[in-house]
């Protein structure tokens, strides 16, 4: 026999312990941004949509339940739809599941058959109904796992005025039911400012928005910074603590005030730890991308797995929240706040630093021999291609850089080629990103008393500022760094390098925009000998031929007017120009 819960005979007390236990709670407040999921979520739960099964996923923190609660307030507005909610949190049994269920049915759980019981009184519902079961990664362990997703099944099949809505840090399949998956993302950042406003309004809106970018546009980590700036945080300071280490800072948000459930590397520490030793391992490497990547790209980091064990591997993350999984573009990304829980988990256990270590070098190596590759196809007729390529992966190209310098074992590869391509990511970066890169390059030359390298580095800075500059005026930054180099390299002894034979030309050409002719053109002709003797390099044998014949010898031409020597230089030089570039 099965009890029915009725409030008129049991009394107010029973009838306050049921609104407790089943009862939808309050909806969260502030809530912003996810008008859209929410929208399409209702649309399934519909009684008209054949959809019978609704999981929303996502990593701790970014909002589930919230939309979850948000739904269930909205189908109870509309009149039309019953809403049990239960909440599965530490719950990791069907007992305890199927007690927080028939509670929010205000039904009394009688005998030893509760699984039986809840399904019998599902399939008496006559309204249309939606379950929603709320955190329900810890009915889905090993141990609970197949009995859980079997009852979900059977209700779905079985109850044709019940609906199920699912909230999971971790993906649910089922193939026998219709069913829709929403994975949640981050907030926008205009919606991430826009709720941290909301929640402080006493922050600037300057302050906001780069708080809102450190958060990630996580909504827990949103609030939890609001209520750090409540209790008398200094928005300033906060920032400039989230920009010198966003891992400690973000480890310092487990405020004693928060239940485990709200402090955020504890709640990832427990998505981890559910993770296979192989899983937590690739997480790590793919963690070392500072932006999104592709199949492709993680299979040089995890290059023993065959293409389709990675291919298993990135979904099996992907559908523990630990990995996104952009469908548009076909790319994946570690979220930056997974990012700083990893870099932790590495500082942590010692077991996890060699393959992190392992996963940077081989992310280094692979992006400075791609610089190469760009650059190639870059002087060649597919230049568009090689910058459109450097574009999607200027990040990486940038951190590999980075990294790369403060590596022993690389620090010498990076800086040499970073000399090699720099006509190439002079086009590409903006002048400020590129002497801020170079600069690094330059001074780290410097301490060690690298003078070749030193003179290399001043000289692609030089030939980055002369690259930018508009007028046709020596520009002095410029002009200081050639002469600082071409006294390093006459120093040293140097007349056949390539750096050496790009400071002749450009600071040929600043002589000549100087309209000091005696300088000008035979430390131009020297730079083409080098070019045509040594390298044989057409491209930039072409260009110091522009050099000598370019703009500034034809202003030299209008102020010697009729000058016959000048003249013939630039007919020459045009000509020599127009036949190697062909």
């Amino acid at each position: 026999m099965f009890t029915l819960f009725c409030p008129c005979l049991l009394g107010a007390a029973v009838t306050e312990a049921f609104k407790y236990l089943g009862g939808i709670p309050c909806k969260v407040p502030n809530f912003v941004g996810r008008k859209g999921q929410c929208a399409t979520v209702m649309e399934k739960l519909n009684a008209s949509d054949s959809c019978r099964i609704v999981s929303i996923t996502g990593p701790p923190g970014f909002g589930k339940s919230a939309v979850a609660i948000q739904v269930g307030h909205e189908l109870i507005a509309q009149g039309k739809t019953n809403v049990f909610y239960i909440s599965l949190r530490n719950l990791t049994s069907m007992n305890g599941m199927m007690n927080s269920l028939l509670g929010a049915l205000q039904i009394v759980a009688s005998g030893e058959q509760l699984i039986q019981q809840a399904k019998h009184c599902l399939r008496t519902l006559t309204k249309h109904s939606v379950i929603i079961l709320d955190n329900a990664e810890d009915m889905l362990l090993p141990q609970v796992k197949d009995e859980f997703c079997h009852f979900i099944e059977t209700v779905a099949e079985t109850t044709p005025h019940v609906k199920v809505l699912i909230t999971s840090r971790q993906s649910i399949t089922f193939f026998t039911v219709e069913m829709f998956e929403l994975r949640l993302v981050s907030l926008c950042p205009d919606h991430a400012k826009e709720l941290l406003l909301k929640l402080e309004s006493r922050v600037s809106q300057e302050h906001a928005e780069q708080l809102a970018y450190h958060c990630g546009g996580v909504p827990l980590v949103l609030r939890t910074t609001a209520a750090l700036l409540a209790k008398g945080v200094d928005a300033g300071a906060l920032i400039n603590e989230f920009q010198m280490s966003p891992v400690s800072t973000l480890k310092s948000f487990s405020l004693n005030s928060l239940s485990h459930n709200h402090q955020l590397f504890n709640c990832l520490g427990i998505c981890f730890s559910r993770l296979e030793p192989d899983q937590q391992v690739a997480l790590i490497s793919l963690a070392v991308f500072p932006m999104s990547f592709t199949v492709s790209d993680a299979q040089f980091l995890l290059r023993d797995l065959s293409a389709y064990k990675l291919g298993m591997l990135l979904q099996d993350l992907v559908d523990n929240s630990m990995l996104q999984f952009d469908c548009l573009l076909k790319q994946y990304y570690v979220h930056n706040i997974i990012q700083s829980f990893c870099i932790d988990r590495v500082h942590q256990e010692s077991d996890l630093q060699p393959p992190y270590q392992s996963a940077k070098k081989l992310f280094n190596t692979h992006y400075l021999g791609m610089l190469k590759e760009l650059y190639a196809l870059f002087l060649s007729k597919k230049c568009c291609q090689a910058v459109h390529k450097f574009l999607m992966s200027r990040r990486n190209i940038r951190q590999a850089l980075q990294d790369s310098l403060a590596d022993p074992d690389l620090d010498e590869l990076c800086i040499d080629t970073a000399v090699e391509v720099a006509p190439f990511l002079a086009k590409v970066f903006r002048k400020e990103k590129f002497l801020s890169v170079y600069g690094q390059f330059t001074d780290a030359c410097k301490r060690a008393g690298n003078k070749k390298r030193y003179s290399d580095c001043l000289t692609m800075e030089a030939y980055c500022i002369l690259s930018h500059c508009a007028c046709h005026l020596p520009c002095p930054p410029a002009v200081a760094r050639f002469k600082e180099a071409d006294a390093i390299q006459r120093e040293l002894g140097d007349d056949s390098s390539i750096v050496r034979a790009f400071c002749l030309s450009k600071l040929g050409r600043c002589f000549g925009q100087s309209k000091d002719l005696e300088k000008a053109i035979p430390l131009i002709r020297k730079a083409i000998d080098i070019r045509e003797k040594v390298h044989k390099d057409r491209i930039f044998t072409a260009v110091a031929y522009k050099d000598l014949g370019g703009k500034a010898v034809i202003n030299l031409c209008c102020w010697v007017k009729g000058h016959p020597v000048l003249n013939k230089v630039h007919i020459h030089s045009y000509y020599m120009y127009m036949n190697k570039v062909s």
